[in-house]
């Protein structure tokens, strides 16, 4: 690690240079530069490109942000340059570990998109209906998903907002990547959206509506900085 960043400051010294990969014969080292941190990716498969492993990068920095939120982190850097990040992210090993196995077997992640689960088009609909009568009355319920094996089934959202395709990939990641007590009725799980409100916490509750765990309801509620206020359509 001393070696990495010694190699990045001598590099950088001059504000005109930016150090995005080295090739070493088969060996890629790419680099990643996002609010203080310096992320790096090294690998010697030769089908894997540069352009995928900084996509690997830019997940595992929405990861580190989707837990502390990027308000956080400006801030302690602010005051602290040598500040030890691993102390904030205890316990998130998994995730970011699954982020990167998800990057490389989820095509959808590789085009910025989220994979659909195949349904008629009046089955979906009927659904995602369904989803809206019972969440509307609750008020405070931003997003809706519905997921059968990890793909997207139904999203319910405001006229006014979106979901991005990174986002929902976070949070399947939390799905899949935690030791979440799947048999259990419902989890609450706090989660920041970083390219919904990068400095907002929101509160996932995330309920398995079958026995094998296949089918997994969530819904996301929080308080955000703008103080809006939202309406589910």
């Amino acid at each position: 690690m001393a070696l990495i960043q010694a190699t990045v400051s001598v590099i950088e010294c001059d504000d005109n240079n930016y150090l995005k990969y080295i090739m070493a014969g088969e060996l890629k080292i790419v680099f990643l530069h996002r609010a203080h941190l310096i992320l790096v990716n090294v690998s010697k498969e030769p089908e894997i490109s540069i352009e995928q492993l900084e996509l690997e990068l830019n997940y595992c920095f929405n990861q580190i942000i989707s837990v502390t939120t990027l308000s956080s982190i400006m801030k302690i850097f602010a005051k602290r340059h040598n500040f030890d990040l691993r102390n904030k992210l205890t316990g998130t090993e998994k995730l970011l570990t699954n982020i990167v196995n998800l990057a490389r077997n989820d095509y959808g992640m590789l085009v910025n998109c989220v994979n659909s689960h195949p349904l008629q088009y009046e089955t979906r609909e009927l659904i995602s209906r369904m989803i809206a009568q019972h969440i509307s009355p609750l008020g405070n319920v931003l997003f809706g998903l519905l997921l059968f094996e990890n793909k997207l089934v139904s999203l319910i959202r405001p006229k006014t907002k979106n979901i991005h395709p990174i986002d929902v990939h976070l949070l399947v990641n939390v799905i899949t990547g935690l030791d979440t007590p799947k048999s259990a009725e419902f989890t609450w799980y706090p989660i920041c959206l970083p390219n919904f409100n990068s400095n907002g916490i929101m509160y996932a509750y995330i309920s398995h509506l079958d026995e094998t765990c296949k089918t997994c309801l969530i819904l996301l509620t929080g308080l955000f900085d703008d103080k809006q206020s939202y309406e589910i359509n």
